[in-house]
């Protein structure tokens, strides 16, 4: 396997490592990781394959591991739940690619002449089509400038389809005595007048049959949808009013309207007798439909049966007593085509052409025939792959040569492309009709002129300039090789043919001698045979694979071109520099939108302080409701602590004052303990308000997006946590256990304490308490009821504090707080987007490009993406 496809799988395991977490891969990252595991799995599995071969099969343990290894972990991204609909996608893309992989085996059955090299070359051009198939889909907008060259890529690259050489030429130029003297047998109609259409059948010729097979032909009748087609193309040519286009089911009566219609423009005397027979033989076609019932017709006939031979010949015959005009029994127009299925005849030791299973020998109506003949074979040529173009030696360019001259360049030939010259055989048949003079004067110079202006590079090809012998086409004489080929075989010749066989050796130069072997070889058919079937065997899937790939970086290149130059002029030709502006110009931007994010939980949370003190008021109200209630219950307790000590646990000394303050003393410091210990609930309170702030703001996923993936989620979510959860509640929790002893311990406010002026003690500081303890009286086992009174006066000592001064004060420190997390925040921030700066991923910088919301840089972007799925398309996954 070649270096590339590790460096490819390498790099995509590095890229699903960064992006395992990601809520959405981005098109480009999608499309690298796409294409480099293409490149790694038809490469790894290239190699494993050809170690079963006995081809070099080094470093085939380490593809196969990784191979596993890339489908082992693409299955655990699907296992993420937020990964799920983008592994589903990687996944069929891996399913795709196995397809890929198996293609070249694919192609191999169907090429079964091709190498196993080719079948591997042919396999990546396929793969680099339908890649570029995907980039048309991806940029729709773009596919109508190149719909010819992708048509033509797809004809090339399309190993399913039989391979067509179409044999064209004028009508009565002797193509089916050539396809026959190719053949060396009496297979397809022959006329011997030099106007008159053998047949106006297509017939397509296949050597697929094995030794034990019975030779067959298969007739394809006409249905309503391929009537429906021609006269659309009818329509079209002639631009009937309104454009009148029959979809494929479209009624015959609607059809037989149309052709009623008169053309929309103004036809010269030519074009209108060509109209009119037209729109005339399309009506018969019609006729015959209607007559017929092509399902019931009979569609295979067995060539060696001479019943069934004679039927066909009747079937296809345009002059056959069954296909005269207007006769009931005529069905010539249906025959859409005719399938001979043969066996190779080499016999007598002749070499005939023989062609591989998939290549199909095409042979269409001469030109100049009917209008409807010159529509099959624009459709033929269209369809076809490569052409064995015949020309009259007295008539080089028919009446409407030049309009499929043309079509052969446009289907046929492809533009800058020296693979598909070799494509086109020219051949000047019945050279018998022609003096020596002009024959090897006259004619070199006609037929030279006619080749440069269909094909320039034609005659500089070195293969193709002696292709015909002395010239790049070949001079035949079809009708002699035939009765050559006859009298090889010891069969009878046509009366015809033999009255012409001894002037057509004089017209050639040979001698009566000669025995009829050198007078077939003297005919230059064997020479045309032997091109055709090497240009078959050995050129053609070469030829395939080389125009195709030719064809797809013609496409490629020029899309580049444009793109390259567009994005010049948009980054003024700074190229690498403008983008590195402005990715730094998005990361400034993206870091602050994301600080802009965070100070706005702050702000809103300023912004709504008086509400957010309300609340902490009301939990405050609800502390003290729950300090009371204990305070309640630990009064009878504290009360019979009172018979046993009397030391004042306040002034920490035994006191001669009234024996209610040691009493006062123990609940104002159990009263401490239980107003620090519930505090602790509204820091709680408060550090889950900001947790909450941040989630209704998505802060979590606004940094993981923000960053681009680059900081991992369950990072962003530790960090956050170590701020909120563990520093800011640390700090709120200390503080709230405390915050109450700011005032409550101050000895200004003991219960127990008195007031005091100039040194003399005025009365004690709280009287009411002692008041209240005086009701109760002075017995042990006091029930809670009667403290009543005594903790409502104490909830009054300490509820405006706790409602007012705490809970103020743990507002400004939670503020305080946000302020401290806004501004470590701020800083990793700062670091993170240092780190992206600096990192080299391509995918990451792509998604930063992604992301510019400018419209000009959008196109650049835009360019930019275009540029990078061309080149992947272009990363050969086909290495030995």
């Amino acid at each position: 396997m070649g270096k590339r496809q590790f460096q490819g799988l390498d790099f995509l395991v590095n890229a699903i490592a960064r992006h395992y977490f990601s809520h959405k891969l981005n098109s480009r990252c999608f499309l690298k990781l796409q294409n480099f595991y293409t490149a790694f799995a038809i490469g790894g599995v290239s190699v494993w394959v050809m170690g079963q071969r006995g081809r070099s099969a080094e470093g085939c343990t380490e593809g196969i591991t990784k191979y596993f290894f890339v489908k082992e972990y693409l299955n655990d991204l699907g296992n993420t739940e937020a990964l799920k609909s983008q592994s589903s996608n990687i996944q069929r893309f891996i399913n795709m690619t196995h397809q890929k992989i198996d293609n070249a085996d694919e192609i191999l059955s169907y090429l079964p002449d091709a190498s196993y090299e080719q079948g591997q070359r042919f396999a990546a051009e396929v793969l680099k089509l339908e890649n570029l198939e995907r980039f048309f889909e991806n940029y729709p907008d773009e596919k109508s400038n190149y719909k010819e060259q992708l048509d033509s890529a797809n004809k090339a690259l399309n190993y399913k389809q039989p391979y067509r050489i179409a044999v064209i030429g004028a009508t009565g130029v002797g193509k089916s005595t050539m396809v026959n003297a190719m053949l060396g047998r009496d297979l397809v109609l022959m006329k011997d007048s030099a106007t008159e259409a053998a047949t106006g059948t297509v017939l397509e010729i296949f050597f697929d049959l094995n030794e034990d097979e019975e030779e067959k032909a298969v007739v394809e009748y006409r249905d309503k949808s391929n009537i429906n087609q021609l006269i659309n193309n009818f329509v079209k040519r002639y631009q009937l009013p309104n454009n009148s286009l029959l979809n494929e089911n479209s009624d015959l009566n609607t059809a037989r309207k149309i052709l009623a219609q008169e053309p929309s423009r103004q036809l010269d005397d030519k074009d209108k007798t060509e109209f009119l027979a037209l729109r005339k033989s399309l009506e018969d076609l019609i006729e015959q439909f209607d007559r017929n019932d092509v399902n019931n017709l009979t569609k295979e006939y067995f060539i060696n049966e001479v019943k069934d031979s004679r039927e066909l010949k009747n079937l296809i015959d345009e002059d056959s007593d069954e296909n005269k005009i207007d006769s009931e029994t005529r069905k010539i127009s249906l025959v859409k085509s005719v399938t001979y299925r043969i066996k190779p005849n080499n016999s007598h030791g002749m070499e005939m052409l023989s062609l591989p299973k998939n290549v199909c020998l095409l042979d269409l109506p001469g030109i100049d025939g009917s209008p409807l003949h010159d529509i099959i074979i624009e459709e033929g040529i269209k369809d076809a792959d490569a052409v064995i173009f015949i020309f009259d030696p007295q008539r080089i360019v028919p009446r409407t040569g030049k309009f499929f001259i043309d079509r052969v360049k446009k289907y046929i030939l492809a533009e800058n492309n020296k693979y598909s010259d070799e494509r086109i055989f020219f051949v000047v048949n019945a050279i018998d009709k022609i003096t020596p003079t002009v024959r090897d004067q006259d004619l070199p110079q006609n037929m030279g002129r006619l080749i440069n202006e269909l094909i320039p590079s034609y005659m500089q090809n070195p293969l193709l300039a002696n292709r015909g012998g002395e010239n790049s086409f070949f001079t035949t004489s079809a009708r002699l090789a035939y009765c050559a080929q006859k009298m090889i075989k010891g069969e009878e010749i046509e009366e015809n043919f033999t009255n012409r066989y001894e002037s057509d050796i004089v017209q050639l130069n040979i001698s009566q001698e000669q025995i009829p072997q050198e007078v077939l070889i003297a005919t230059q058919v064997p020479k045309l045979v032997e091109e055709i079937t090497k240009f078959a065997r050995e050129h053609r899937i070469e030829g395939q694979i080389n125009g195709g790939n030719k064809i797809l970086e013609n496409i490629i290149d020029s899309l580049k071109n444009k793109y390259e130059k567009k994005f010049n002029q948009l980054t003024q030709y700074r190229g690498e520099f403008y983008i590195e502006t402005k990715i730094e110009e998005k990361l400034i931007e993206d870091r602050k939108a994301l600080e802009g994010k965070l100070l706005g939980v702050g702000k809103s949370i300023s912004k709504s302080l008086t509400d957010r003190k309300t609340k902490l008021k009301n939990k405050a109200t609800g502390i003290c409701n729950q300090v009371d209630k204990k305070l309640l219950n630990k009064l009878p307790e504290l009360w019979n602590e009172y018979f046993d000590d009397a030391r004042d646990p306040l002034l920490r000394e035994k006191t001669a004052n009234e024996f209610f303050e040691p009493v006062l003393g123990n609940i104002q410091i159990f009263l401490w303990g239980e107003i620090n210990e519930d505090l602790l609930s509204l820091a709680e309170h408060l550090v889950k308000d900001y947790n909450d702030a941040l989630e209704k703001e998505k802060i979590l996923y606004a940094i993981y997006t923000g960053c681009y993936g680059f900081w991992e989620m369950a990072e962003i979510k530790s960090y956050i946590e170590d701020l909120v959860n563990e520093q800011m509640l640390s700090s709120m929790n200390q503080l709230s256990s405390r915050i109450a002893m700011i005032e409550m311990a101050d000895p200004e406010t003991y219960f127990t304490g008195e007031k005091e002026n100039n040194g003399k003690i005025e009365e004690r500081r709280y009287p009411q308490l002692f008041d209240c303890l005086k009701k109760i009286g002075l017995e042990r086992n006091i029930t809670n009821e009667k403290f009543k009174p005594v903790v409502s006066e104490i909830r009054n000592l300490y509820e405006i504090f706790v409602l007012e001064g705490c809970v103020k004060g743990l507002l400004n420190v939670y503020l305080y707080e946000i302020f401290l997390i806004e501004k470590n925040f701020n800083n990793k921030l700062k670091d993170i987007f240092r780190q992206i700066r600096n990192d080299q991923d391509e995918i990451l910088k792509q998604k930063i490009l992604n992301s510019i919301s400018n419209p000009d840089w959008k196109e650049v972007a835009t360019l930019q993406e275009k540029l990078a799925f061309l080149d992947n398309i272009l990363i050969p996954v086909i290495s030995d």
